[in-house]
């Protein structure tokens, strides 16, 4: 999972990778070189070639999802251009390769049970419409090429996220993500939809924009026509009479007109269910005075037509916070303090949880700690026996005996509610902890 760190000036971009390692990609502007710094472990020899791809990496929900196929992540991430015929690695210039062909632009991991390399890339923005913020990196396995593991750059500062969901006929969701308290960076634009009512053929070049208005919502009185979104979002007034060049003059597009500014989009695809792309956007703030939460995104008819086919309100996706504060066990125990894990996460989008610990009176008496099955029975002589809380939390039957040993192998590979597995044993010997840190993919924020 990538993440970001902006300074006070927001003029660089830091993110990190948690998988084996760190990797840092930092970029002072958007006419600066970005400098990439690799740090990676346990790779086991078991490592090839490593890409950015097209779109961020969703939520696994069942035991048969591979959240690193083609389907789930897309093809290598590069601007528009016919596929360039690229030297082999590093025998060329980075302009040369796939913007998200890292491997051959810094070499390969073969053969590597670690690896540590600096890089200086000027084929890598990290700002404007061809930005791999958002998108997915990729490591491959040495053999067969076979995607491994798969992670989504995102930023380690608070971000803002709005979602509209769509129910009928078109289904599926628009995300919208920008960071928070500055509505002058990027939003980035990730949609995934289909259609509900049995249409089987894709549709093409559906116009897509923000509406000024919201459509009909829960106590809001307003009629559920998508004619209730009124006009494009427009608030400078741009004139779309010609047409909207992103690429000559973004600010002569409204800011609303999402298709002008990027390209139409599609409903189902020739060989699955949903079409996804995604998209950064350099001129759609979520908050202040021009934010777009409130209002609503309408669909377009097929082959640009102009009646309104699906309409939905963009809202505000709220932080959600889980505490665990109360502590019983069989027998009189002193520990107290304070585990909680905070999170803005939408439904089945993998994601960080912002987690703080701070417990004592551990007397060095605690070793592992899990999520488990049931809640505490407090009235129970023996509040934390299996019979009460049940066993570790395993949507996915992760074979315990199977997984590496605590803090050394992808999430994963662990069972969900096996957090001394995933974070290591932070509790042993311990009289007291605090800590702060950022996790990846606590379903328990976005599932529940």
């Amino acid at each position: 999972m990538f993440v970001f760190l902006p300074t006070h000036a927001h003029k660089f971009l830091l993110y990190i990778l948690v998988f084996l390692g760190t990797i840092h990609f930092y970029q002072r502007s958007p006419y600066d070189t970005t400098v990439v710094q690799m740090t990676m472990n346990n790779l086991r020899s078991m490592a090839g070639g490593y890409h950015i791809h097209k779109w961020p990496v969703p939520m696994k929900l069942t035991p048969l999802d591979n959240v690193c196929d083609g389907q789930s992540i897309g093809g290598h991430f590069d601007f528009p251009r016919e596929k360039p015929i690229s030297p082999s690695s590093q025998r060329g210039t980075n302009d040369q390769y796939e913007i998200g062909d890292l491997s051959g632009k810094y070499g390969m991991l073969t053969g590597q049970d670690s690896f540590r390399g600096e890089f200086r890339d000027n084929n890598l923005p990290l700002f404007g419409k061809y930005s791999v913020i958002g998108r997915s990196f990729t490591i491959h396995r040495l053999y067969k090429d076979e995607r491994w593991v798969c992670a989504t750059i995102k930023p380690i500062s608070r971000v803002t996220k709005a979602v509209a969901r769509f129910t009928g006929p078109v289904i599926g969701r628009i995300v919208f993500t920008q960071t928070r308290d500055n509505y002058y960076t990027d939003t980035h634009v990730f949609l995934e939809l289909g259609y509900a009512n049995g249409i089987q053929r894709l549709t093409q070049d559906h116009n897509w924009h923000v509406h000024e208005n919201p459509v009909c919502a829960l106590f809001n009185n307003r009629p559920c026509s998508c004619s209730a979104a009124g006009e494009h979002f427009n608030p400078f007034r741009a004139n779309n009479v010609t047409s909207c060049d992103i690429r000559r003059n973004p600010f002569g597009c409204e800011v609303g007109d999402i298709s002008g500014k990027h390209e139409t989009l599609n409903i189902r695809t020739k060989d699955s269910l949903w079409y996804r792309n995604y998209y950064t956007d350099t001129n759609l703030p979520l908050e202040g005075p021009l934010g777009i939460i409130g209002k609503s995104i309408v669909i377009h008819d097929e082959n640009k037509g102009k009646g309104r086919l699906a309409c939905a309100n963009i809202l505000e996706v709220p932080a959600r916070a889980l505490f665990v504060e109360n502590w019983y066990g069989s027998k009189p125990s002193r520990v107290m303090g304070l585990f909680e894990f905070v999170g803005n996460v939408p439904q089945y989008e993998d994601s960080i949880a912002w987690t703080s610990m701070r417990l004592s009176g551990l007397q060095q008496n605690a070793a592992e700690y899990h999520i488990h099955t049931e809640p505490v029975d407090p009235s129970s002589p023996e509040p934390c026996a299996d019979s009460v809380v049940g066993g570790h939390f395993n949507p996915f039957f992760i074979n315990k005996t199977n997984s590496p040993p605590a803090g050394t192998g992808t999430h994963d590979l662990y069972e969900v509610g096996d957090l001394s597995g995933k974070y290591g044993s932070i509790l042993q010997g311990r009289v007291s902890f605090t800590a702060n840190w950022s996790i990846v993919s606590l379903q328990s924020l976005s599932v529940f």
